[in-house]
């Protein structure tokens, strides 16, 4: 199990490693205010969350079922963007854009192969 930072001991190890390398670097570094702001900062979620059907499944079916519900949600709401906009995000997040690219191409031609848009 591979140990992952928190982001207090990743700051204090980079500023370790730019004062050793730089002998007098920071010296008006005011590491309280770091922290500080470190702490009250949110930090950005994740494009796409975890999804149980793909635990340890190849990217690409993951890909193709975001694609796919985005699909069906926009046959659900109607063509609504705003409501589907979280589904194009994932499908964006983890698919190659040359898949995308190609799928819409597809879909323009009639000849997709997975949920018809209309």
């Amino acid at each position: 199990m591979a140990f992952r930072p928190t982001p207090e001991q990743a700051l204090r190890t980079f500023i370790g490693r730019v004062q050793a390398r730089f002998p007098g670097a920071g010296e008006d570094f005011d590491e309280e205010k770091v922290e500080a702001s470190i702490k009250g900062a949110k930090l950005p979620e994740a494009n796409v969350p975890a999804d149980a059907r793909f635990p340890n499944v190849s990217q690409s079916q993951h890909c193709w079922t975001k694609f796919n519900e985005h699909i069906l949600c926009m046959k659900k709401s109607g063509g609504d963007e705003a409501q589907c906009n979280k589904f194009r995000r994932h499908y964006r997040t983890v698919c190659p854009n040359e898949w995308v690219e190609n799928w819409e191409d597809h879909i323009d031609a009639g000849v997709f192969m997975g949920i018809k848009p209309e």
